[in-house]
């Protein structure tokens, strides 16, 4: 009577992943984080910016919070897919909406 084996692909969970599968599959999360970040950024520069008396964001609540949001993705997706180019894509995105910032 043959015993009958289940195949490890079965008994192994689904969601398990090594960091090298993680950061394989980053790719798009990184990059719609990064560009959601500079085109959210655009928005609030050219839209929500008040300069009287002195520069200062005064968008709605939803734009900031994408805006944070997005921003604090790229940046964790950035760091943890480091050695990829679109860690180094999310990171030009950090510096641009920085150097952008800093400009007002």
């Amino acid at each position: 009577m043959p015993v009958f084996t289940v195949p490890r692909q079965l008994t192994t969970c689904s969601l398990e992943m090594t960091f090298r599968e993680f950061r394989d599959k980053a790719i798009w999360p990184t990059l719609c984080s990064s560009a959601a970040f500079v085109v959210t950024n655009f928005i609030v520069e050219t839209r929500h910016i008040s300069w009287n008396p002195s520069p200062r964001n005064v968008a709605p609540l939803w734009v900031n919070i994408i805006l944070y949001t997005s921003g604090w993705t790229a940046f964790v997706l950035g760091m943890l897919t480091l050695p990829r180019w679109y860690s180094f894509v999310a990171f030009l995105s950090l510096v641009w909406v920085l150097f952008v910032i800093a400009g007002r």
